[in-house]
C-alpha cells in the first residue's frame, strides 16, 4: 500500500491537493518553456503567457461565473475561454500595457515594480474589468456533455 494515512482526513486530502497544485505549476512552466522554444526555433512571432489560477478565479468572480464542478466538465471549457479573454484585457487597456510586458518576460525587477501603473479610482478599476461581450456568449453556451477520457496504462 502506498498511502498508509487515512485518506478521509481533511489534512491528508489538503496535502494531496497541495502536491497536485505544485505538480500542475511545474508542468505549466515546463510546457510554457517548451512552447516558447518551439516558436523561437521556428522563427514564429508568438508570445506565450501563463495565467495563474488565482487570476482566472478573480475574473470568474468579477464576471459572475459560478464554478459548478458537480455538473460535469463545462467549467474547464469556461476557464479556457476566460483565460483567452484575459489577453483581451491586457491588449485593450493601455494602463495594463506595462503589466503585460512584464508578464511576457516573466521577470520583475525593482525598477519595473516601481513603474507599475496605479489604478486610482473605483471607476477606473471597474472600467478595466468590465465584462466584455464575449463573456455573455460563454454564459449563454448550452450545457453539453464533455468527455473526460481516462487512459488506462497496461
Amino acid at each position: 500500500m502506498l498511502e498508509e494515512r487515512d485518506i478521509n482526513r481533511f489534512s491528508v486530502q489538503k496535502d494531496f491537493i497541495n502536491r497536485n497544485l505544485v505538480d500542475t505549476r511545474y508542468a505549466t512552466r515546463e510546457l510554457m518553456n517548451l512552447l516558447r522554444s518551439y516558436f523561437r526555433v521556428n522563427d514564429l512571432d508568438v508570445k506565450v503567457k501563463s495565467i495563474n489560477g488565482g487570476f482566472t478565479s478573480f475574473l470568474r468572480k468579477k464576471w459572475e461565473f459560478k464554478k459548478e464542478r458537480n455538473k460535469g466538465y463545462k467549467h474547464h471549457a469556461e476557464d479556457a475561454l476566460i483565460i483567452a479573454n484575459a489577453d483581451f484585457i491586457f491588449k485593450e487597456w493601455k494602463k495594463l500595457d506595462k503589466v503585460n510586458k512584464v508578464m511576457e518576460n516573466q521577470i520583475v525587477d525593482e525598477k519595473q515594480a516601481e513603474n507599475m501603473p496605479e489604478i486610482e479610482t473605483e471607476h477606473e478599476y471597474k472600467e478595466i474589468f468590465i465584462t466584455p461581450h464575449q463573456i455573455q456568449n460563454i454564459k449563454d453556451f448550452k450545457d453539453y456533455k464533455y468527455s473526460h477520457r481516462v487512459d488506462k496504462k497496461t
